[in-house]
């Protein structure tokens, strides 16, 4: 009895052990930071020693004293005209610069330019005389082989008018052949019904 008891209790014992461990419920998610995947990256983004930056993003405003063109112009250097009277400005006035200018110098470049112009003048004078030249030939050839040709097509309505002569011709003439052979015939039937001391010779037709 006393052995039987204590296989009962321990047996009871090890029931017990697999019933708390089987029966044990499983921790709850209380928390945002037990969330496997969502709240990781909801709550806790990556930091920003994961990230490989190449170049750092400029997010300054180009303004008139940044810009790079404005700066170029700024940097090129004022030049005002030889006569400054042009410009219309009371301030900038030089009376004196006509006196001062050369005009045999402008004399001399204005002749060199107008003589420039004249021979350009002549050289597209003489080739447009030449190429007006030209197109008189042309057209004067193109003219004379457009009369050949009216002429030969002329000729050439005459010989088609002709050819249907010629067709016309050889129908009449076979008729003609025909309406002979047929007269041919009769003649023989004809002459044989004569008497034999009256009939006639053979009409042989002699063709060529």
């Amino acid at each position: 009895m006393g052995l039987e008891q204590s296989s009962h209790a321990r047996a009871a014992h090890k029931l017990g052990k697999v019933h708390k461990k089987g029966s044990s419920p499983r921790p709850s998610i209380s928390s945002d930071s037990d969330v496997p995947y969502i709240s990781s990256t909801v709550n806790n983004p990556i930091g920003g020693h994961d990230i490989v930056v190449v170049k750092e993003g400029s997010l300054d405003i180009q303004t008139v004293d940044t810009d790079e063109d404005l700066l170029k112009l700024q940097a090129i250097p004022q030049f005002l005209p030889i006569l400054r009277g042009s410009l219309h400005s009371p301030i900038i006035c030089d009376a004196d610069v006509g006196d001062k200018l050369d005009y045999r110098a402008v004399n001399r470049l204005a002749s060199r330019y107008q003589d420039h112009l004249r021979q350009c003048a002549e050289v597209v004078s003489t080739e447009q005389n030449a190429l007006a030249s030209r197109i008189r030939e042309m057209d004067y050839a193109v003219s004379t082989l457009s009369n050949m040709l009216t002429e030969r097509q002329k000729k050439f309505a005459k010989y088609v008018e002709q050819l249907s002569r010629v067709h016309e011709l050889s129908g009449m003439l076979q008729t003609s052949q025909t309406l002979l052979t047929k007269t041919i015939e009769q003649l023989d039937t004809l002459n044989k019904l004569l008497p034999p001391d009256e009939q006639l010779e053979p009409f042989i037709m002699v063709t060529g």
